[in-house]
C-alpha cells in the first residue's frame, strides 16, 4: 500500500466513524434539550440538532464511505 492509499483510508474511516457518532448521537442530544436546565449542551450538539448539522453528519458520513470505496477498489486494481 502506498502513502496515498493509507492516506484515503485514514480519512474514510474518520468519516465514517464522525458520520455514525452524528447520526447514533442525534437522538441523544435532542433528548437532552429537555434537560437543558441540568447540563448546557455544548455548541457541537446545538449544531447536530439543526437540520443544518444533520445534514454535515449525514454528509461526513456518505463521503466516508466513497473514500473507503475509492480505497478499496484503488487496492484492488493495484
Amino acid at each position: 500500500m502506498t502513502a496515498n492509499q493509507i492516506y484515503i483510508l485514514i480519512w474514510s474511516l474518520l468519516g465514517v466513524i464522525m458520520g455514525s457518532y452524528f447520526v447514533i448521537n442525534r437522538k441523544k442530544i435532542s433528548e437532552g434539550v429537555v434537560s437543558r436546565r441540568r447540563r448546557p449542551i455544548g455548541p457541537v450538539g446545538r449544531a447536530v440538532q439543526s437540520p443544518i448539522g444533520q445534514g454535515i453528519g449525514g454528509a461526513i458520513f456518505v463521503l466516508g464511505g466513497i473514500g473507503a470505496a475509492i480505497a478499496v477498489l484503488t487496492g484492488a486494481i493495484r
